[in-house]
């Protein structure tokens, strides 16, 4: 080992000196800086875990609030409230009956996990409205309180509270006080309960309301001309599904076509959620398929040509012709559009449209006729696809009936007609689309449109044209185009 002499230490006591600081000094400040640092980082680390419980403690706010929330909707207006405890669930349902239960993963009765409500016969498997966001580390407790007697006031209170692990208490929990709406005395078999569902296994059977049928689905059918187009009278107030597919554009032959990248016209789906007050004047109009004609004997043709006049589909399809001498190039004519109006059968009262697919033609070119639906239906080789605020542009400079508000555009010549739908699509060798539509407070309102239509906005709304993902299936094989509506809930 080496030992400082007196005279080295005074060199390096001077060098340390002229940085400022001595090595003592050196030493205190690095253990300070580690300190703070330190320090720091705990401070960063703790505020990072309290945002994260607060995010937590919020989403589980959340969840439960819209658990008592939904649970009081389905219970207020029920025609009749039982208690079941200790007894497993009914294999069976009524058509009207309502199961509110707490099960396990698979749906089987529990203390605590997740919230469950099962459906009648027509949809009898357990639907677990709120399991996917937490529930997977975390349960849910029901508790409620009833009292409903001959003379007592109709009250009910539940309480939903949200358990961690171990079914330890969250101290997060939502409260909802309201009034049976339609039960009577002799309707349940309780006058006062209080159930503590980590106690004891229980659930709740109840009957919907039924002071009038509601049809469960409504439709119209555009392969069926008796169909298509119907009147329905809202039996019940309450939330509808409104759905619609677009009709077909004209579908050529396979055997038929000289260029197999010919692609035909497809009609658009349309869908959303509306509340729609009791006996409410409601037209379901289902478009019509283009016409293909694959014989032409004893037709007349179009007066001033020497053509064969091909239809477009009901509501909307543009019209097309066809050659007298020959079959071989066939052309099509434009899918109609299908929709919902409101208390009157007109264009300016629809509150959801799907847009019809353009008619074709079967050229020795490749020949592409557009996809109805969407905002803007696809366009053709030679014929654009409607718009929200127009009609597609055509092939031909002066169609005999151009593409605008309901209909796609028509010829007297060889060319597809356009398909229909909110804005029509233009004609072409492949016609364009027709829009699609659903009425929102930002979406268009032409200018004669029924002035109450507020009362019409629809929500989770869904306009696609086929190739789109989120496309539902029409569930009919035709290609004419359909229209359901399906009650959801008052």
């Amino acid at each position: 080992m080496t030992f400082l002499t007196k005279q080295s230490a005074k060199v390096i006591r001077k060098a340390a000196l002229c940085e400022g600081f001595t090595l003592v000094e050196l030493v205190v400040g690095l253990l300070l800086a580690v300190l703070v640092i330190g320090a720091a980082g705990s401070f960063i680390i703790f505020g990072t875990n309290v945002l994260s419980a607060t995010k937590t403690s919020s989403e589980h706010q959340s969840d439960v609030t819209q658990v008592a929330a939904r649970i009081s909707e389905e219970l207020r207006l029920a025609g009749s409230v039982q208690l079941v405890t200790n007894q497993p669930l009914p294999t069976t349902l009524g058509n009207d009956q309502r199961i509110l239960f707490i099960g396990d993963e698979s749906g089987n009765l529990a203390h605590t996990g997740y919230y469950f409500v099962q459906y009648g016969s027509l949809d009898n498997e357990p639907r677990n409205y709120f399991g996917s966001h937490w529930y997977g580390s975390s349960g849910v407790s029901l508790d409620y309180q009833a009292m409903v007697g001959p003379e007592s006031h109709k009250s009910f209170e539940i309480t939903v509270t949200a358990f961690g692990y171990n079914n330890q208490n969250t101290n997060i929990s939502s409260t909802r006080s309201f009034e049976l709406v339609n039960v009577t005395a002799s309707q349940h078999p309780f006058y006062s309960a209080e159930i503590n569902s980590t106690e004891i296994k229980f659930y709740l059977l109840y009957t919907v309301w039924q002071d009038e049928k509601v049809d469960d689905i409504v439709t119209a059918d555009g392969d069926d001309p008796t169909d298509r187009n119907k009147e329905w009278v809202v039996p019940a107030s309450g939330y509808y599904l409104l759905e619609c597919w677009g009709a077909d554009g004209g579908q050529i032959p396979t055997p038929a076509l000289t260029n197999p990248a010919i692609q035909n016209g497809f009609g658009g789906y349309s869908a959303g959620t509306v509340y729609l007050a009791k006996d409410t004047s409601v037209y379901l109009v289902a478009g019509g398929a283009g016409q293909l004609i694959t014989n032409t004997s004893g037709l007349p043709v179009i007066p001033g040509t020497v053509f064969y006049a091909v239809q477009g589909g009901f509501n909307g399809g543009g019209d097309s012709a066809q050659r007298p001498t020959s079959l071989i190039e066939y052309r099509t004519g434009g899918g109609g559009g299908s929709d919902i109006r409101v208390l009157q059968n007109s264009l300016n009262h629809r509150i959801i449209v799907s847009g019809g697919g353009g008619g074709n033609s079967s050229h020795t070119v490749a020949e592409t006729a557009g996809n109805g639906g969407g905002l803007i239906g696809a366009s053709g080789s030679l014929g654009t696809g409607g718009t929200q605020t127009q009609g597609g542009s055509s092939q031909l400079l002066a169609p005999s009936g151009p593409a605008g508000f309901g209909v796609g555009a028509s010829s007297n010549n060889t060319v597809g007609g356009g398909g229909g739908g909110w804005y029509g699509g233009g004609n072409g060798n492949g016609a364009g689309g027709g829009s699609g539509y659903v009425l929102t407070p930002t979406s268009d309102k032409p200018a004669p449109y029924f002035p109450e239509h507020p009362s019409y906005y629809l929500s989770d709304t869904v306009n696609l044209q086929r190739s789109q993902p989120g496309y539902v299936e029409k569930p009919t094989n035709g290609h004419g185009g359909f229209v359901r509506i399906t009650w959801i809930a008052r």
